[in-house]
């Protein structure tokens, strides 16, 4: 959304919603129900941690970050993190929860579109997480993925998650909770246009897609016939089970619609001796359960 904005009007609806939802970061850039806010949050962050080849060295840009749910995680096991976002209260924000947390290795700007404002091969690792969707034209979103190619260092990585449509492109003229135009794209979209720009694909699975999780949700709703009913330890240890199963069946099931999980690597040597290898274990199921610690 942010190369080709289809915003319009004196109030942007991102910094609309993070108005209305201020004190409660996940409201304003996942959803409005809190238990599959959590479970978004964690399962998305277990397959990163779970697929990216991270190191301490790495600098991150994080491309449409909104109020920086994922900045913020990158941030301790990266070198240095850059957020850029088209909304500037979703910016003020980041700045905000960054400064609470005391994360010293990031900083946020305001972008509204056109070139990326960084040097050719800036960067070890972009994150592009529900932007490309918000851009309606196709040919806007092929610039936008030129421009994230760009700034990618050779042998560096591209992570995408994006909403799928299997049987063929799904334009929505207004989305609903996130207010405005998306473009549900087939898979080959991405990756096609990821291949042009010298960028390959290296690992694709579906996410926070859990039957279990979807059963367990509408039951809880409909007994608490409210829409954020406490966190409870049930809820947590079916979160958990959930995301554990996303990690196994992900790739499986990418054949699905839904949220897709997409890492491409650029053509190139990163200059360490030898290919990163994608990671297998995990163990980092429990780290990135954060969002029931206040993350």
């Amino acid at each position: 959304m942010l190369i080709g904005s289809n915003t319009s009007g004196p109030k942007d609806p991102w910094d609309a919603l993070h108005g209305e939802h201020a004190d409660y970061p996940l409201r304003a850039v996942v959803g409005r129900e809190d238990d599959c806010n959590h479970y978004t949050d964690a399962a998305q962050k277990a397959i990163y941690a779970h697929a990216l080849p991270l190191r301490k060295d790495f600098s991150v840009l994080d491309f449409g970050c909104g109020n920086g749910r994922w900045s913020l995680w990158f941030a301790p096991r990266v070198a240095r993190v850059v957020g850029v976002d088209l909304s500037p209260e979703m910016v003020q924000a980041a700045w905000r929860l960054a400064s609470e947390k005391n994360v010293k290795n990031v900083g946020f700007a305001v972008f509204k579109g056109g070139a990326a404002p960084f040097s050719d091969n800036s960067f070890d690792l972009v994150n592009c997480v529900w932007v490309l969707k918000y851009i309606p034209s196709d040919a806007e979103a092929v610039r936008t993925i030129v421009e994230l190619s760009r700034v990618t260092k050779p042998g560096g990585y591209i992570a995408i998650i994006e909403q799928v449509n299997w049987s063929g492109a799904r334009l929505l003229e207004n989305e609903g909770y996130f207010q405005g135009k998306a473009h549900y794209r087939k898979p080959d979209f991405y990756i096609d246009a990821f291949r042009e720009c010298g960028m390959h694909l290296e690992y694709h699975a579906i996410t926070n897609a859990s039957p279990l999780f979807g059963i367990y949700s509408r039951i809880r709703r409909a007994l608490h016939a409210q829409d954020n009913a406490p966190l409870t330890t049930t809820l947590r240890c079916v979160t958990a089970l959930s995301v554990q199963g996303d990690l196994l069946t992900g790739r499986m099931t990418r054949f699905r619609n839904g949220h897709h999980f997409f890492l491409f690597r650029k053509d190139g040597d990163t200059g360490e001796p030898g290919r990163l290898k994608i990671p297998k274990p995990l163990s980092s199921l429990v780290r990135v359960l954060s969002p029931f610690r206040g993350a």
